[in-house]
């Protein structure tokens, strides 16, 4: 086994993330389940058996209750009987486990889930991660009896008799599940040195198979390695080979698949389906875009699951004067710029950058280059599968499949005649207000010159997004603010022409709090502005060929409209309450009173610096921002705090806005019809489920999860925000996010 390299762990700074844990050898069969004492050995297959639960050596469970709610299971017995001298009368009189894997010892009530620690009694469930050699051990086991295990599964067939070996009376067994779902661990406690079935205690156990997702520096070596390798397939291997020629299976997409639906929904002109101000859908989006990437992992390397990156930790550890935990004083302070000092961005996690050429100088995403969005791409990444060929040159962001009412409203003009797959001028699979016309992947340090060190998610962040909410629209649009998106804004970075104009603005202006609200917001106002019809870009692909200088955006003449029927305005009252200055003060959250201390030429020049300058994006900052590896555990981070906040007492409110003012793909009664992932239940369908479906599937209180969705979070903790200080102020957050506070306990 690979030794475990040393980290600042997140829950304590001084200690390694996996000190103490108890590595076990995991064997690459796929039956395999062998003792560690002498008395006996069991295998047990599961993967292969539930294949067969037809022939006719299975036997159907008939004295086991198979139940899986949160009450105590009726399996669960205890006899007294004094003749094992006084023995057992010292036990505890329920059977208890513990399962061990390399990553420690757990019991179900370690996992902040209803369905786990919720239930009456927590001691009656288990969970184990499929395709881990897992060491399930009876807590208190009397000394002198014998053990009995079975195990059934979810249609209550004995899958138990897979075994090498006949001697199935230890107290410590190892197990090797490898399909995810229900399943139920029968243990009996025999009478000693009789030979006898005479039960002292047995119990039957839910066992839940999950994957357990981690914190990305949480992991193994083994693992850490093993995702970057299976991860980095995906940009390497199209959709088509990968099938194909890999034997990867059909849950097998690559990096295009994914990057072709978030640029189509997030990039068109008509709206964006899945973020801002009514972005409803973002949570929806994202969770299933990293189930999809989870469960491609999984086709090279099933044992897999997708890590989180907890980035508050990095702001806390990294960017702070004196570290760990002071807040920066001030936004003109580069301590931001050390977060770049972190482990995340090394050759063993998802690259180092190179700043000055704002390149993925090492690693497994070193070289990478975005494709050009052609038909040949749409056909090797698989969009021209979904609905049987329908979007082969259609963007996702069309009302195809949907029904009626979906696109009735504002966006009601949104057809089957939707437009072309999104790409930028020059043909690349970018956002086509991202005029970079080099391939490579950019992620940069500077923002039109100025250093990227103005904002970061921090504990703040979370802690304000756990605590200000209680309603589902406004939790939701909060969370995809500052919780997240400085992420994007942080590592995509902004670069080009832009470095002198935003430098003379600043001089301009000669107001630095608007200056770095608006360098803040620059991603975006390029975006909305041309969303908004305001800034028009020559066609996708129109400037192939062509040199960076050749090819610009600029704004349309009608973008500085006039309100005709008020004919004595000043130019300054026209341009302030022009549709295209409301556009751009909105974007920047410029209040009324800044915006009443901006003459008409700083007006001008802070228009004009978006107009008739073409900024160039770093990847992570715009539609196309899956290409970035970043993008998925910075998701799945925020699937945890989602998941947190649904888990607490604290939503009140969970229903989904329904307003026909809504982009269609933010409607609850919205398919998503590029989904194709699986559930634990197979009745479930992905392609079928509505937005508001999918939210009750992700939400972790419902009935429904439990059974569908094959992931748990190993925490709900942030123990780094425990004390944050602000200023010469400690707040101790210990309270807030201290996983006490549970909806199924309320």
């Amino acid at each position: 086994m690979a030794t475990l390299e040393e980290y600042g762990s997140i829950a304590d700074p001084d200690a390694s993330l996996l000190a103490g844990q108890r590595n076990v050898e995991v064997e690459a069969e796929d039956v395999q389940v062998r003792s560690r004492r002498v008395r006996g050995t069991l295998l047990l297959v599961i993967g292969a058996a539930s294949a067969l639960v037809g022939m006719s050596s299975m036997t159907r469970l008939t004295d086991a209750s198979t139940t899986n709610g949160a009450g105590r299971s009726a399996g669960a017995s205890f006899d007294a009987d004094s003749s094992i001298s006084g023995k057992v009368d010292t036990l505890n009189p329920y059977l208890e486990l513990t399962c061990t894997n390399e990553y420690g010892s757990t019991k179900g009530r370690d996992f902040f889930y209803p369905f786990l620690r919720g239930r009456d009694d927590p001691s009656e469930a288990i969970l184990v991660e499929p395709y881990r050699a897992t060491i399930v051990t009876i807590d208190d086991p009397c000394n002198d009896c014998d053990y009995s295990w079975r195990l059934l599964d979810k249609t209550g067939y004995d899958v138990s008799e897979y075994s090498v070996g006949s001697l199935n009376d230890d107290s410590e067994i190892t197990l090797t599940i490898n399909a995810t779902g229900v399943h139920t661990l029968e243990v009996k406690e025999l009478k000693p040195n009789t030979g006898k079935m005479d039960y002292r205690r047995f119990r039957n156990f839910t066992t839940y198979v999950k994957y357990v997702r981690r914190e990305v520096r949480e992991l193994t070596v083994e693992d850490r390695e093993s995702f970057v390798h299976a991860a980095s397939t995906m940009w390497k291997v199209s959709t088509v080979d990968g099938r194909k020629r890999h034997g990867f299976g059909d849950r097998y997409y690559d990096i295009h698949y994914l990057t072709i639906i978030h640029n189509d929904l997030a990039g068109g002109y008509e709206c964006d389906f899945i973020h801002g101000t009514t972005g409803y859908a973002f949570v929806n989006a994202h969770s299933a875009m990293n189930l999809m990437v989870e469960q491609s992992i999984q086709t090279i390397d099933p044992r897999l699951s997708l890590p989180y990156w907890d980035y508050s930790y990095d702001k806390w550890k990294y960017a702070n004067e004196e570290k760990f935990g002071d807040e920066i004083p001030n936004e003109d302070d580069l301590a931001l710029m050390d977060i770049w000092e972190s482990d995340i961005f090394s050759a063993n996690f998802f690259g180092s950058n190179d700043f000055d050429a704002g390149l993925i100088a090492d690693g497994a995403w070193a070289g990478y280059e975005v494709p050009l969005m052609t038909e040949e791409l749409v056909k090797s990444s698989g969009v021209d599968t979904i609905e049987w060929g329908k979007f082969k040159n259609m963007s996702l962001g069309s009302c195809y499949g949907q029904q009626p009412d979906v696109c009735k409203g504002e966006y009601g003009n949104l057809t089957l005649d939707a437009q072309a797959h999104v790409a930028n001028s020059f043909g690349y699979l970018r956002s086509p207000w991202n005029m970079n016309a080099e391939a490579p992947l950019i992620r940069s340090n500077k923002m039109c010159g100025h250093a990227n060190s103005l904002q970061f998610p921090d504990c703040n962040a979370i802690i304000d997004n756990q605590e200000e909410y209680t309603d589902f629209a406004d939790y939701v649009l909060n969370l995809q603010d500052s919780p997240h998106g400085t992420v994007h804004i942080f590592t995509g970075g902004a670069f080009g022409k832009c470095t002198d104009t935003y430098s003379d603005l600043r001089t301009t202006l000669n107001n630095d709090t608007i200056y770095f609200k608006v360098v803040e917001k620059v991603s975006d106002i390029g975006k909305d502005l041309w969303q908004n019809g305001y800034l028009q870009c020559p066609d996708p692909a129109s400037c192939v060929g062509k040199s960076q200088d050749d090819c610009t955006c600029s704004c349309t003449s009608s973008a500085l409209e006039t309100y005709d029927e008020v004919s004595d305005m000043s130019q300054y009252e026209i341009l302030h309450n022009s549709t295209m200055w409301a556009t751009y003060a909105t974007t920047v959250s410029l209040s009324d009173e800044e915006q009443a201390g901006l003459s008409k030429d700083d007006m001008l020049a802070l228009l004009d610096a978006m107009c008739n300058t073409d900024i160039l994006f770093g990847d992570m900052a715009t539609s196309n921002s899956p290409l970035d590896i970043l993008f998925f555990s910075t998701h799945n981070e925020v699937e945890r705090i989602f998941q947190r906040k649904m888990l607490s007492s604290t939503m009140k409110t969970r229903t989904w806005p329904a307003t026909e003012d809504l982009c269609p793909g933010q409607k609850p009664n919205w398919k998503n019809l590029w989904f194709d992932f699986t559930f634990d239940d197979e009745t479930t369908d992905s392609t079928s489920l509505t937005n508001e479906e999918f939210l009750n599937l992700l939400d972790p209180t419902s009935v429904e999860h439990v059974h569908n969705m094959n992931y748990v979070y190993n925490s709900f903790n942030w123990t780094h925000c425990n004390a944050y200080n602000v200023g010469s102020l400690v707040t101790d957050y210990t309270t807030t996010m201290d996983p006490e506070d549970w909806m199924w306990k309320a």
